[in-house]
């Protein structure tokens, strides 16, 4: 008489997907492995018109600010204490800031319902352009006051 046993095996899988302006990327975690990839959304069916708007506004946002670091410099190094310059500088760093939440917000309302995703899902990215529209926002309004 043979006698014979077997075990059962369960092998657990959690797929975690995270989604950027650009790419989208995954962790996969097995029991023994743990498995990463990345790709990029343009040109693929998550590339929604509320999708190219958020990146729009964001890049937008990003080089009206980079603007106003360069403006500011010139200012400190080229010009007089009273000078004009430091109103547009402050004028753009306020502009940028209203461009730059207008990103967060699309994405929050048009692109979320799109992927089917919950807003505590949402990670640092995009509470970091929430934070950087506050500062240029108040960065403007204090060279206007300078």
């Amino acid at each position: 008489m043979t006698e014979s046993t077997s075990t059962l095996q369960v092998t657990t899988m959690t797929t975690k997907t995270y989604t950027g302006l650009w790419q989208t990327c995954w962790r996969k975690t097995f029991s023994v492995q743990n498995d990463y990839g990345c790709e990029s959304i343009l040109d693929t069916p998550k590339d929604t018109d509320g999708l190219k708007a958020v990146q729009a506004v964001t890049t937008i946002g990003c080089v009206i600010i980079l603007v106003t670091i360069v403006l500011s410099i010139i200012d400190l190094f080229c010009f007089d204490k009273s000078s004009v310059m430091m109103k547009i500088v402050g004028g753009l760093s306020i502009f940028a800031g209203l461009v730059l939440i207008v990103g967060p917000i699309v994405y929050g309302v048009v692109v979320r319902e799109g992927y089917k995703f919950e807003i505590l899902d949402l990670d640092i990215g995009f509470a970091l352009i929430i934070l950087t529209s506050a500062l240029a926002i108040l960065a403007g309004i204090l060279a206007c006051l300078v």
